[in-house]
């Protein structure tokens, strides 16, 4: 969006009152105030009009210029079309906070984590900012409600006896692609999906890229010969794949192993195993940061406490160190 002056002295309006998809629009004015009046009726043209609407107009307006283009566009789609459902399907003149808060009260009620309730509000959000800051809207009916407070909770790790028993309990798996599937995420730090889906291109000398990740960066992890090897034994599968899906056969595997996780952690564990020994063994967090693949140091400090340096100064450099 955009006013600019004409090497013949008029004012060119440049914008797209439809978002970033719709038509760009261009108009000349004579002046610079015209121009500036004229861009901003024809940005409010769109958004009186979607002031309006119904909530599942917002929702199908938002997935078709944008969340389309999402790795879990579809499925983030789905989701709030079911919260709609539950919601109501009302005008956003009409629609206010109650109708969320009442909506997420019945879900804890139904035993919705707080944390998945978080994430429904995230997308809903998500849905109205996106339309506010391309001029579809004007506002945010849930802008005011504040996510639910979580109480931190310590990621769960395997110490060694316990990878021992599990790398046992793999071996007697009828599932071939258990076994090195649940190393290569020991030894990477890999998601399970990353590790599953892992294809016999993205296997380099003694290194492993991770491509379509979370957070849509590639990485390269070093891997040992013997893992290099045992990867680069598999026969490929559909769609370039080596592995089969074994997620299922991990669960059976954790259960015979003896091994009792937090609820939500049980394929997340190896990747937390893989980050807690680092840490452990004297890794720093830039490096356990870049490895992961984490955008933000933040979520890698969640390992801080394990490293063996963690907080000593609080030994040293207390008020009475010197005399106690």
């Amino acid at each position: 969006m955009a006013v600019t002056k004409q090497p013949d002295g008029r004012w060119l309006v440049s914008c797209r009152p439809q978002g970033t998809k719709g038509p760009h629009v261009r108009r000349v004015c004579k002046t610079r105030t015209e121009g500036v009046a004229l861009e901003r009726r024809l940005m409010n043209q769109k958004s009186a009009s979607m002031d309006n609407a119904l909530l599942s107009e917002c929702v199908t307006t938002w997935f078709n210029y944008w969340g389309v283009n999402l790795k879990d566009g579809q499925s983030r789609k789905n989701k709030l079309d079911l919260m709609v459902a539950h919601i109501g399907d009302y005008r956003l003149s009409k629609l206010k906070p109650i109708h969320y808060l009442e909506f997420r009260k019945q879900r804890l009620t139904n035993g919705i984590s707080p944390n998945t309730c978080n994430h429904d509000l995230v997308y809903l959000k998500t849905v109205f900012n996106k339309l506010i800051k391309n001029n579809l809207l004007t506002r945010n009916p849930f802008d005011g409600i504040s996510p639910l407070k979580l109480d931190d909770y310590e990621l769960a790790y395997l110490t060694n006896y316990q990878i021992k028993r599990l790398l046992v309990a793999c071996r007697h798996s009828q599932n071939e692609s258990l076994l090195p599937v649940v190393l290569l995420a020991l030894s990477t730090g890999a998601r399970w999906s990353e590790a599953e889906r892992l294809t016999m291109s993205q296997v380099g000398y003694q290194n492993v890229t991770y491509s379509k990740t979370k957070n849509g960066k590639s990485r390269t992890v070093p891997i040992s010969e013997s893992l290099f090897k045992l990867l680069r034994s598999r026969i490929v599968i559909e769609d370039g794949r080596i592995f089969a899906n074994c997620l299922a056969a991990f669960r059976s595997a954790v259960k015979r192993a003896k091994i009792t996780l937090p609820r939500g952690q049980m394929s997340h564990v190896l990747r937390h195993t893989f980050a807690s020994h680092l840490i452990m063994n004297g890794c720093d967090l830039v490096t356990l940061q870049k490895t992961l693949g984490h955008s933000d140091i933040k979520v890698t400090m969640r390992y801080a406490h394990l490293s063996p340096d963690h907080l000593k100064e609080v030994v040293s450099l207390n008020p009475i160190a010197r005399i106690f």
